[in-house]
């Protein structure tokens, strides 16, 4: 393993002896990790307390990652979205990831405004509270206002975050190129791809300006939509570690016997917010990944506010069509269908036996068969299909495993809402819709116009290709290559046939000529002796010769490898 820089060795230590304190250190030696870092390996660097008590796997798991920041708690809270990858236990442990921080100093926050937007906070804003309103693992929230008189919250990263989440994603990549490399682990998860994909979503997490790129975007897609609302992003106080949004006073949807006091309908907003997420997913191919309680706010006039867009999935058109039909496959119950759209998945995988897996997605189907269109969890289907998926080395690109974990918590939010309402039943006219669209003569005709330059081109150039080929053949220059596979194999059959029927046939004609000889030869029995004895000998004769062509025969044969 490559230590890419030394000062990263004390952070190296501390990760690996949190994670032995916490009950993994044999898991630790058998890697071979303790012994690259000359860490001494005994169960006395374990919290045998802990080990005592009846914790699990995914409890010592999680308290690991709590203990080691920022980056392991993101890094759990990623994790917690694969099913496909962890068992229940394990991930029910990780979705109650944690990271309590304390607010960092205003004297840090008036630092770093000043520093990112390059003028002082008071010309800046003529309000700012010290105290701020929300704080996590990355950043922090203050309310502000503007010169111009609009109240705004700012969203404030963590001084000296950046440096050290990329020092932890740099020892992440070197322990999953470890992992790969040296254990049957890797073979089995290829951790240094999901390492990969964490790192680009802490790195678009870590830039504002994307969060408020994900926000306008979210704005565009519902300009024509009444009921929901995205919040309005000031872009001249933004920068990429600071955040200037619009403040929007209303409930949390965590408030929701406050709201029903209220006189909301619970019924309304849980529609709203179905068709929302689902309008996200399948139109736009671009959702909000994390749509939990917390997220999502209600104006008084029912508004649903979606907050904190850091985390989004995007789906483009190929993997949104490929999505539509695995969801038809579920609303049909088509195995068929669901197993063509898994081996679409990822194009990388090993072969694999289809008939073994389209056994695995009937027993699946015949699970759900006899449950009502309407009581059948999507995100829960889904997250069954990734699981087996996984199990045939077929590996689930992060934004199906977000999207199944965003079904997951949307249906989760509807259930308290309005647990009449099915979002299996709301998906289903939307994905026929969507598959008529994909298959219709306007849009086969719309992607005929986009390759119409590819076309030209072929038309183009069809006649000097032709032109030349001609002149090769006329030249006889022309030549053509046909290579038929395993035609090796094909070759050795072909000769250990063509053996076995000529040893047949000479075998056959040795036994016509010594069976005529013995009949000639019992015919002149009674004549003179001397025509007896010359038949003998002829007889001799001809078994010799005859013994030592089928020898040969089968030398020969057994040289070609019948």
């Amino acid at each position: 393993m490559i230590i890419r820089k030394y000062e990263q060795m004390k952070r190296y230590r501390q990760i690996i002896l949190v994670l032995v304190k916490h009950g993994f250190g044999t898991f630790m030696d058998q890697l071979g990790v303790l012994k690259h870092l000359n860490i001494k390996w005994h169960k006395s660097l374990q919290d045998t307390a802990k080990l005592n008590t009846p914790q699990s796997i995914g409890r010592r798991l999680r308290e690991s990652f709590e203990e080691l920041g920022t980056t392991f708690v993101k890094l759990g809270q990623l994790l917690s979205t694969r099913k496909d990858l962890l068992p229940e236990e394990i991930i029910s442990e990780l979705e109650e990831l944690q990271y309590g921080v304390k607010p960092f100093p205003f004297a840090e926050v008036k630092e770093l405004i000043e520093s990112e937007l390059g003028d002082t906070l008071e010309n800046l804003f003529t309000e700012f509270k010290s105290t701020p309103i929300a704080g996590a693992s990355i950043a922090q929230v203050h309310v502000a206002r503007l010169p111009s008189g609009e109240q705004v919250v700012v969203k404030v990263q963590r001084p000296g975050i950046q440096t050290a989440i990329k020092q932890d994603i740099t020892i992440l990549q070197d322990l999953a190129h470890w992992v790969d490399s040296y254990t049957k682990y890797g073979k089995l998860y290829s951790f240094s791809r999901i390492v990969t994909e964490f790192a680009d979503i802490l790195r678009q997490e870590l830039d504002f300006q994307i969060e408020g790129e994900n926000a306008e975007k979210f704005k565009r897609n519902f300009a024509a939509q009444t009921g929901i609302k995205v919040p309005l992003i000031y872009w001249q106080k933004t920068s990429q570690r600071i955040l200037t949004m619009e403040y929007i006073n209303g409930y949390r949807l965590s408030e929701l016997e406050m709201m029903t006091n209220q006189g909301f309908s619970p019924k309304l907003i849980a529609r709203r917010i179905s068709d929302a997420i689902l309008h996200q997913i399948l139109q736009d191919g671009f959702f909000h990944g994390d749509p939990h309680p917390g997220n999502l706010m209600i104006l008084p006039d029912e508004t649903v506010v979606f907050l904190d867009l850091g985390m989004v999935g995007r789906i483009n058109e190929e993997r949104k069509n490929l999505l539509v039909r695995m969801m038809l496959g579920v609303v049909f119950k088509n195995s068929r269908l669901l197993v063509q759209a898994i081996l679409e998945l990822d194009p990388t995988a090993p072969r694999i036996n289809v008939k073994v897996l389209e056994k695995e997605i009937n027993r699946l189907r015949d699970k759900y068969l006899a449950v009502p269109l309407p009581q059948i969890k999507m995100g829960q289907v889904f997250q069954e299909i990734f699981r087996i998926a996984f199990s045939y080395q077929i590996f689930i690109p992060e934004e199906f495993a977000l999207l199944a974990k965003t079904l997951v918590i949307l249906e989760g939010v509807v259930e308290k809402l309005d647990p009449s309402l099915s979002i299996m039943e709301l998906a289903e006219p939307l994905s026929k819709k969507l598959i008529f669209e994909v298959y219709s003569p306007a849009s086969i005709g719309k992607e005929m116009y986009g390759s119409l330059v590819d076309y030209g081109s072929l038309f183009k150039e069809l006649p000097g290709y032709l032109i030349n080929l001609l002149s090769k053949s006329d030249n006889d220059e022309l030549t053509i290559q046909l290579k038929i596979k395993d035609i090796d194999r094909l070759e050795q059959r072909t000769d250990g046939m063509i053996n076995r029927l000529s040893f047949s046939v000479i075998l056959l004609a040795v036994s016509i000529i010594i069976a005529a000889i013995l009949i000639s030869s019992s015919l002149n029995a009674s004549g003179p002796a001397v025509n007896y004895s010359l038949n003998l000998n002829f007889l001799r004769i001809s078994l010799v010769i005859a013994g030592i062509v089928i020898v040969g025969l089968i030398i020969s044969i057994f040289r070609s490898r019948w």
